[in-house]
């Protein structure tokens, strides 16, 4: 933080009192100006200054006939000469005895903007010096009032209207934004802070011949004009300690003390011998007059002793220590060569070189000795460290360049506005914004990157304009910012068409069903009631959907979109989205992008999308589908998907994925590469599938299926299965039951009887060899609570770890009970009863008949094992929500009652997904779909066959062709039958019949799931 960084452009006047009591003071003002403008100007470069007076009232008992109560002298200036000239030229006229015209005069000031020549960006400050009290209003009340106007009435001029009201002249002066600051002599003191505080505003400093004390009260006085002082000092000797934040501490008077904290500080120590301390932060530290000492902390520091024979410490970080002609004997202690620089830019730049180059050893450093007297000593350096790159001599320093800048919004909709993209430096100094301007229409707040931040107004509709100033830390520049405020997309109660603009926009669709395209811009979509489509386009839009079944679509950029009520479809599309589903059933696709998708409440299916770039890691997604029984698809890339309660099935696919299942009986499968499964709580099903994973079923009786691979798997607590022997692998099992005691199984894949495998000791791991790899069990014969017990065959045969008895094949009648298992058939034609509980039903090989019973059960008509051998089975879910997988035969599958999901795989199947919200995927081969009660989904693989949807109910069932990747315009329909009642859908790699439907039955927008 510096003075020069926050002020920005400073316009002073200064307001003489010519009457003849201030006779003995203007010569000391005269003999201080050149002093006062070179402080003020070290402290703001951009500082310009100009000249005025006042007398008093020409007429008797007032003034001499040749007085007045306002005169122009100089307007603001940058030439200093001129300033300090025509300070000079000023004398002393009559005056009678006090008071004088001293608020007249500061009126005029205030009202003669364009005669002054105020910049439109400075800061505006009026420093009258005066020895004498003021007239106020009645004073001269033989006229009428002063009309507070630039025009001084009467003849001679001013006599024909009254002095100003302190209520007036405090209006005048807001409205011409000036700071006064009243010089005056010791005895005047009170009585002017007494009109300050009658003002609001303003400060007294006292003038006094010590120009070192009137310089640091003046820039002090400064500092408060421009509103940078956070911790004003006293006359006394104060301790100041600053914030986190960035502080301007103006010490004052006394021998100091200052600590900045953290933060950018603007450390001002004043008069007296201080001690300054920056601590952290890029802080600004200036000693003002006395010996002080500055020690400036972490960070890049500036220092400048000012006058007075003063040490200084930038500490770490690249410093800049500030010496001035005049400063006195300065020391820095800790000059870092190569790092921290030597500012000498306000010097004679040959001499300060020449002087330089002359440096001389000194009693344990260098002194470089200046042509006034004034040295500085490098603590710890010799002369030949030194060179010219260790200076900054050139002075002149390019101001910045600021373009004007544009933006659009609405009128409910605040926009962040990055006015230093479009800004230069030509030396590529780092640009601040220092300040901004009132907005006629609404509000500006500076951020703390830069940014601005436009609200407009309530109500507001139009063009709005305000002004910014930027610095480069020394000259600054100013431009305009123009923000078009839009008014708010509203629809209606009724079916709304809404369509926006490249800009950012608000979308309000409340009732209907809406159709909202939101286009370019960072735009916000509060869909409303019904069931609406919003699109978002280009942009990080921000979508709600509201209560009703919505489809909202991300489209580019990084965009959050929120479903809500209703059955809703929400699609990222390109981008790092975020997507919450909300309550009931939802599908998200997050589409491309680093995605982190929340399923909520609901039975959700959930993808997490593609890499869009070929062999890159581009689409990493994080998905947590939260209550209900979800389906979850991570898509490419190294997914994180956590199943939370309900009974899922998370299917990791592409990439190294992390799959948590929660509570609730969840199926995961690790798809390619290599994998972690998590099932957590509940009676689990894990699929390594290829790669090598790592699985861990967690608390229940879980089923491990390592597949293809070097892998890993740890059943935890609970009567655990490890299915072995189906592909080439070496499989590692670490069992750990404790505290609970459990009954763990070996399961090996049809066509490995107990005859085909071998069974070893390695020290205390037991190894099981078979024809296509190895499975080892860690500490099997240490700890009895790592041990396996029974080795199990898809002949039904059991062997017994602990007696070595082989157990032959069981019943092909088998029968659960009301409580959650694993039921595994035989090779033969078997019949399993499930009856209650959320039970695990493998019917392996045979044509097999199987009823679940109630619960949510999981059943394979075959082994879970992708491919396996199987027959052609019946599978009967019964109650609950189930998960039914007909496998490689001609399977006939029924949902029955409950929210099921059905998979028909190989062969010709048929498939009914009965009462509820069914989910019927036909796999490959010529497959028969009837969805029956409920709001169906017909889910359709690419050259999966000619597949026959017997019951399909528009705007309740769903037919979902996502894994093709088509578009409405892609499919073909073609009426056939003896009277064209059916309806045949197709497209690349898709054939569908669709019974007993026309196409005008159909709503292809809500019906179908591209």
């Amino acid at each position: 933080m510096s003075a020069s960084a926050v002020c920005g452009p400073i316009d002073l006047i200064f307001l003489q009192d010519l009457s003849g009591s201030f006779s003995d003071d203007l010569p000391i003002l005269k003999a201080q100006i050149p002093n006062l403008i070179a402080a003020i100007e070290g402290s703001n470069p951009d500082a310009d200054f100009g000249v005025a007076s006042f007398i008093d009232k020409p007429t008797g008992g007032f003034g001499g006939t040749t007085d007045y109560v306002y005169q122009t002298h100089l307007a603001v200036s940058t030439d200093n000469a001129a300033v300090i000239a025509a300070m000079n030229a000023l004398s002393n006229r009559s005056g009678a005895d006090a008071p004088e015209a001293q608020l007249e005069g500061l009126l005029q000031t205030a009202l003669r903007i364009a005669e002054l020549g105020y910049r439109a960006d400075a800061t505006r400050v009026v420093m009258l010096s005066t020895d004498s009290t003021y007239h106020v209003a009645g004073d001269f009340a033989s006229v009428v009032a002063n009309n507070l106007d630039a025009i001084l009435d009467g003849t001679p001029p001013g006599t024909g209207e009254d002095y100003p009201t302190i209520d007036g002249l405090r209006a005048a002066l807001v409205a011409a934004n000036i700071f006064p600051v009243f010089s005056v002599t010791p005895e005047m003191r009170i009585t002017y802070e007494d009109l300050v505080a009658q003002l609001g505003f303003g400060a007294v400093v006292t003038l006094t011949s010590d120009s070192a004390n009137f310089s640091d009260a003046v820039r002090t006085a400064l500092a408060s004009a421009c509103g940078i002082i956070t911790h004003p000092g006293t006359d006394g000797n104060d301790s100041i300690d600053g914030s986190e934040g960035d502080d301007g501490i103006f010490c004052g008077l006394g021998d100091d003390t200052a600590h900045g904290d953290l933060g950018d500080d603007l450390i001002d120590g004043g008069y007296g011998d201080d001690d300054c301390f920056g601590d952290d932060g890029r802080d600004d530290l200036r000693g003002g007059s006395g010996r002080d000492d500055l020690d400036g902390g972490a960070d890049d520091d500036v220092l400048s002793g000012g006058l007075g024979d003063d040490t200084m410490r930038g500490g770490t970080g690249a410093d800049r220590f500030v010496v001035n002609a005049g400063d006195g004997h300065d020391t820095v202690a800790d000059f870092e060569d190569g790092i921290d620089r030597i500012d000498l830019s306000s010097m004679d730049k040959t001499e300060a070189a020449a002087a330089t180059l002359s440096a001389v050893a000194d009693a344990g450093g260098t002194r470089i000795s200046f042509s006034d007297g004034s040295s500085l000593f490098l603590a710890g350096m010799t002369p030949s460290d030194l060179s010219l790159d260790d200076l900054i001599l050139d002075s002149t320093n390019a101001a910045p360049v600021a373009a004007n800048d544009s933006a659009a919004t609405q009128s409910t909709r605040p926009v962040s506005i990055d006015v230093l993209a479009n800004d230069v430096d030509v030396e590529n100094d780092p640009l601040n914004v220092v300040s901004v301007s009132v907005a006629a229409h609404g509000s500006v707040v500076i951020e703390a990157d830069g940014t601005l931040t436009y609200t407009a107004a309530f109500g507001f509709v139009g063009n709005d304009t305000f002004t910014y100033v930027v610095s480069d830390g020394a000259r600054f520049a100013s431009a305009r910012v123009t923000v078009a405020v839009a008014p708010d997309l509203t629809g209606s109660a009724r079916a709304d068409n809404l369509v926006g603009t490249a800009a950012p926009e608000l979308f309000r669709g409340f009732g209907g069903d809406d159709s909202i395209l939101a286009l370019g811009g960072d735009d916000t979509v509060l869909a409303g009631s019904g069931n609406d489509t919003a699109d978002g386009g280009a942009g990080a839009d921000s979508m709600y959907g509201g209560w009703g079944a919505d489809r909202l679509i991300g489209g580019a950029g990084g965009d959050s979109l929120n479903g809500e009520g209703g059955r809703d479809t929400l699609e990222g599309g390109d981008g790092d989205d975020a997507l919450d589903g909300g309550t009931e059933n939802d599908r998200i696709d997050g589409g491309d992008g680093n995605d982190v998708i929340l399923g909520g409440d609901g039975n959700d299916t959930i993808t997490g999308g593609p890499t869009s770039v070929a062999g890159l890691v581009t689409d990493l997604d994080t998905i947590d589908a939260g209550a209900g029984d979800d389906v979850v698809h991570g898509g490419a890339d190294a997914d994180s998907i956590l199943g939370g309660d309900g009974n899922d099935r998370l299917l990791g696919e592409d990439g190294d994925d992390d799959l948590y299942g929660g509570a609730g009986n969840d199926t995961l499968k690790g798809g390619l590469l290599d994998d972690r499964l998590h099932g957590e709580d509940g009676d689990d099903l894990l699929m390594g599938e290829v790669g090598d994973d790592n699985l861990d079923g967690g608390a229940g009786n879980d089923r491990l299926v390592g597949g293809a691979g070097e892998n890993q798997m740890k059943g935890g607590v609970g009567n655990d299965t490890y299915v072995v022997g189906g592909f080439a692998a070496t499989d590692i099992i670490e069992e750990n039951a404790a505290p609970a005691v459990s009954v763990d199984t070996i399961l090996f894949a049809p066509g490995i009887t107990f005859a085909d495998i071998a069974l070893s000791r390695v020290i205390d791991t037991l190894v099981i060899s078979h024809a296509l790899g190895t499975v080892e069990v860690a500490d099997h014969y240490n700890e009895p609570k790592k041990a396996v017990e029974f080795l199990a065959f898809d002949d039904g045969s059991l062997y017994e770890m602990a007696t070595g008895i082989l157990t032959p094949p069981p019943s092909t009648d088998i029968t659960g009970t009301p409580a959650p298992e694993l039921l595994t058939g035989t090779a033969m034609d078997d019949t399993i009863t499930g009856l209650g509980g959320a039970d695990t039903i493998l019917g392996m090989t045979g044509d097999d008949l199987i009823d679940a019973g109630w619960g949510g059960d999981v059943v394979y008509g075959d082994s879970s094992l992708a491919g396996a051998a199987g027959g052609h089975d019946t599978i009967r879910a019964g109650g609950g929500a189930d998960e039914l997988h007909g496998g490689r035969g001609h399977d006939r599958i029924y949902g029955e009652d409950g929210h099921d999901s059905l998979f028909g795989d190989g062969g010709n199947d048929l498939l009914a997904g009965g009462a509820g919200d069914d989910v019927l995927t036909g796999g490959t081969g010529g497959d028969r779909l009837r969805g029956g009660a409920g709001s169906d989904v017909f889910v359709f693989e690419v050259d999966g066959g000619r597949d026959r949807v017997l019951d399909f109910q528009s705007g309740a069932d769903h037919l979902d062709l996502t894994a093709f990747g088509l578009a409405e315009t892609d499919l073909t329909f073609t009426a056939f039958g003896s009277s064209d009642q059916h309806l045949l859908i197709t497209a690349t790699g898709l054939s569908v019949e669709l019974w007993n439907t026309v196409q005008t039955d159909l709503d292809v927008a809500a019906d179908f799931l591209f």
